[in-house]
């Protein structure tokens, strides 16, 4: 995978943050936490690359070729199921 910056997520967050999130596109097993929010990592990791290259990843893998660029930026990504308001959050969302 390309590689992309910390400033790039950021981008990608605040895109979220702005448009909100397509449905399809909710993460099911990994969140990324940042502040209050949590954002599906695949999401956030198809923006960056736009971002960047001008071009979103037509396919991203989930579990660690998704969560270990975002973790080695300094982003916390963690399991859903541990952070108790993403389970709601999915469950909502089915």
């Amino acid at each position: 995978m390309p590689p992309i910056s910390q400033q790039d997520v950021e981008k990608a967050l605040e895109e979220i943050k702005r448009d909100g999130m397509c449905r399809n596109r909710r993460s099911t097993v990994y969140c990324l936490v940042a502040g209050e929010r949590h954002y599906p990592p695949k999401q956030v990791l198809r923006l960056a690359h736009r971002h960047r290259y001008g071009t979103e990843l037509a396919r991203a893998h989930g579990g660690e070729p998704t969560n270990r660029p975002l973790r080695n930026l300094g982003f916390t990504v963690g399991e859903c199921k541990q952070i108790p308001e993403c389970q709601s959050w999915i469950k909502a969302s089915r």
